[in-house]
């Protein structure tokens, strides 16, 4: 166990395995209550992109990949017809009833699709997934996969779970962290639709746990590394988790190396050298990125022809770059749309939480008066600059692979929640009142988020 950590672990004691197996049960159970909620009550198609989505998901076993340039197929075509899309006007009745989807200018993008971008891991697993929902509850293709998102979420609340309890959490802060995320907005958005945001807390949350692990023992640093190339595999965005991840690692070695350099004379760069945990994290930041130029050039080599042009790119200019500086941090347990869309349970689950996310990574990475901290110091600081700097560096990434700019969405920087909310968890861990408001409140947020009602208009 390293320093950081080491006075987290004298003052709790472990759980033991059936304990935490049991809580991981309940976790997941508590992940698919709440996908498994809305997805019932969904009655059109998202408007963040779920249509291109449900047409790639579609057409994994035929195609296995979806091209470039390609037209979306009959069967997204037909879901959207008898569906329509939420936010839009869409005469549901009519265009149902004629079954005819031959014109592609009736369709988003005029019929092409923009989910080429993406490779086809998170809808093949999606599929796979999908298909014993579908023989069990007989119901169809998108409702089943809409279903798997609680199969995502359930991991990600499991692996934050597991982060927790090995930084010495106290159970109650372990078990409220989870459940805050499991009732958030983003989730709702990532989580109860096909779309391959679900994809990003999973991601976000095993990082952290490995990240974690590493830094007591530091051995399997390949895990790290593979676990970074599958995420950006996933979804190019979850980088971002990757980033933060790896500074986590390098933060903690630093403060580290700050308590002990007086002892030997151990000078900084003799000490770069000498850690090879350095080198993991070199490999877990250098990997997904060979990865996603890999999947870049098969995809170029796969193309049919030009992406579709979704009229809203705009300049990267010094201005658009200044936003991403802010976008991310500004914005990390809000949904694609207001707020108020949720009513008064959405307003006050997005306002309690983000408050707590920006006064725990604030107040962690600036004060440091207990020892206890530093871990949180650590993790506080590497969520602040994969935020700060992430946006900037991923709307330059964006506009390189798809060929032009577009104002990011906060829900590009959600495989970071996880480690927001184990700042949350480490802010409050003090004493037992502090504790049990915590988790209060978010055992009130997962009630609320399972009653709030969405208002299209």
């Amino acid at each position: 166990m390293n320093q950081l950590t080491a006075k987290l672990a004298i003052r709790k004691t472990p759980l033991g395995a059936k304990a935490s197996a049991l809580i991981g049960i309940i976790l997941v159970a508590l992940s698919m209550l709440f996908v498994g909620v809305h997805v019932s009550q969904h009655t059109k198609v998202s408007p963040v992109d779920e249509f291109v989505y449900i047409d790639y998901l579609a057409k994994i076993p035929e195609q296995g990949v979806v091209r470039q340039g390609e037209l979306s197929g009959p069967f997204a075509r037909n879901y959207l017809d008898c569906h329509g899309l939420a936010v839009f006007e869409w005469d549901v009745a009519d265009r149902c009833a004629l079954k005819d989807t031959a014109d592609s200018n009736d369709y988003p993008n005029h019929g092409y699709t923009s989910a080429d971008i993406y490779t086809p891991a998170y809808f093949a697993v999606t599929w796979v997934l999908a298909q014993p929902i579908q023989w069990i509850t007989g119901t169809d293709l998108v409702f089943a996969g809409r279903l798997v998102g609680g199969l995502w979420l359930g991991g990600a609340a499991v692996f934050l779970f597991a982060a927790l309890r090995r930084a010495r959490v106290s159970t109650v802060l372990a078990v409220a962290a989870p459940v805050m995320m499991i009732g958030s907005l983003p989730t709702w958005w990532a989580n109860t639709f096909i779309s391959t945001d679900a994809t990003a807390l999973l991601a976000g949350s095993a990082l952290l746990y490995l990240a974690m692990r590493f830094l007591d023992d530091g051995k399997r640093g390949w895990m790290l590394a593979l676990t970074s190339v599958l995420a950006v595999m996933l979804k190019m965005q979850n980088y971002l988790g990757v980033v933060a991840a790896g500074l986590v690692i390098v933060i903690s070695l630093f403060v580290g190396w700050l308590n002990t350099r007086g002892v030997g004379g151990n000078r900084f760069w003799v000490f770069i050298r000498s850690e090879k945990r350095f080198r993991s994290v070199v490999l877990m930041l250098v990997l997904p990125l060979v990865a996603q130029i890999v999947w870049m050039l098969a995809r170029a080599a796969l193309s049919l022809g030009s992406s579709p042009d979704q009229e809203v790119s705009q300049a990267l200019d010094k201005a658009a770059l200044v936003r991403e500086f802010l976008n991310f941090f500004d914005h990390p347990t809000t949904g694609a749309t207001e707020t108020s869309t949720f009513g008064t349970a959405g307003i006050l689950i997005a306002s309690i939480s983000g408050w707590l996310i920006v006064a725990a990574t604030i107040g962690l990475t600036v004060v440091r008066r207990k020892a206890d901290w530093s871990l949180g110091s650590s993790v506080s600081l590497a969520y602040l600059i994969a935020t700060f700097v992430g946006g900037p560096a991923l709307a330059i990434a964006t506009t390189a692979m798809v060929g032009y700019y577009f104002p990011l969405p906060p829900r590009y920087a959600l495989s970071v929640l996880p480690f927001a909310l184990f700042a949350v968890s480490l802010l409050f861990d003090v004493n037992r009142v502090w504790r049990w408001i915590i988790g209060i409140m978010a055992g009130g947020f997962f009630v609320a988020s399972l009653v709030m009602q969405v208002s299209w208009s």
